[in-house]
């Protein structure tokens, strides 16, 4: 897993995925439905059969933020500043929040 920086991105249709005649598998999957029974009621994984795996190959996913941690001893009081909280202009730091989510009524 990494990053990719790129001026272009493309991704090419899978095989053998490409060549399928997907409105003859879609009509074949209905028909059979109705009597399927485990994996074989859910489309993709029916398809499995024919060589088609649906597991994909291609994921995005949005940047997770990354969480540092850091943890009260006894002599310190109940908000414990992180280091990275001291600057030139702050240099007794107050509690710090970031906003995660906003809910309006």
């Amino acid at each position: 897993m990494g990053k990719v920086f790129a001026t272009r991105f493309r991704i090419d249709p899978r095989t053998p995925w490409d060549s399928v005649d997907w409105d003859k598998k879609l009509s074949d999957f209905q028909k059979q439905k109705p009597n399927a029974t485990g994996d074989n009621k859910y489309f993709p994984l029916w398809l499995r059969q024919f060589g088609l795996d649906p597991a994909p190959k291609v994921r995005f996913t949005d940047r997770t933020p990354v969480i540092t941690y850091h943890w009260k001893d006894a002599t310190n009081t109940v908000y414990a500043p992180a280091p990275q909280d001291y600057t030139a202009i702050e240099s007794t730091p107050g509690l710090r929040w970031k906003i995660v989510n906003v809910v309006e009524d």
